[in-house]
């Protein structure tokens, strides 16, 4: 046990330094999520006292869901196009150990890039979020890396590379903008607040607003998408 968190945090480290160094993760991981949070701050952020904080969690949720998609499905997809997945089996470890260190690489960042956004919040907005605020984007991070890693890997297993990344970018724009990253569903067309609360995201996203009654749907979720995943990825082979 003690050798299998070594080997994790080893490869935790090895993917956060190599993830610094690709300048497109990069962007979208930190700038990106600050430049909205002012962009849409500065806009509507004066109008209505509870949209900062409301704001707030929905680009960490947004930063979330992007992060875990985009950085660990379409990877190990890479990783089993090229190969590499085998070499690693022929490795004296656990291969799990590095998956693990993968999602353990995908918190850290996730980490500072709330850092950052609360950061910003406090200087230029004045929103300070409390402990117990800062407790809940953590432990939503924690979840939505598990969910949207399992959601990345089934939509890029049963595809090729393209059509792949083509479904999770579809997908990713349909929950950003339905789930309530930037205005409450409440505020959606009727019809589209129905289609709202089949997303993953609109459950994290009430999770982080500390409604914890949506655990358990994201709990099925991680399951329903962990078994999803199972059946597509190893029924049809595409691990030998």
């Amino acid at each position: 046990m003690i050798q299998f968190f070594k080997i994790s945090l080893a490869s935790a480290y090895l993917e956060t330094v190599s993830f610094f160094r690709v300048k497109e993760s990069f962007f979208f991981s930190f700038v990106f999520p600050v430049f909205i949070f002012v962009l849409f701050g500065t806009i509507w952020g004066d109008s209505y006292s509870y949209y900062i904080p409301f704001l707030l969690s929905g680009v960490i949720g947004m930063t979330i869901a992007s992060d875990a998609m985009f950085s660990i499905g379409p990877v190990i997809r890479l990783y089993h196009t090229n190969n590499v997945i085998k070499f690693l089996r022929n490795l004296p470890m656990n291969i799990l150990s590095h998956f693990f260190g993968m999602l353990l690489s995908r918190i850290l960042a996730l980490g500072l890039a709330i850092f950052l956004v609360s950061t910003t919040a406090a200087l230029i907005f004045k929103f300070r979020p409390s402990m117990s605020e800062c407790s809940f984007y953590m432990v939503g991070s924690i979840l939505g890396v598990m969910l949207f890693s399992f959601l990345g890997l089934f939509l890029s297993s049963f595809s090729n590379r393209q059509s792949g990344r083509g479904f999770i970018n579809l997908l990713f724009f349909v929950m950003i903008f339905l789930s309530g990253c930037f205005y409450p569903v409440q505020r959606l067309p009727v019809f589209l607040q129905h289609i709202a609360q089949f997303l993953p995201l609109t459950h994290l996203l009430e999770f982080i607003r500390q409604d914890t009654r949506v655990i358990w749907y994201l709990i099925g979720w991680i399951l329903l998408f962990m078994i999803l995943f199972y059946f597509v990825f190893y029924k049809k082979q595409i691990l030998r």
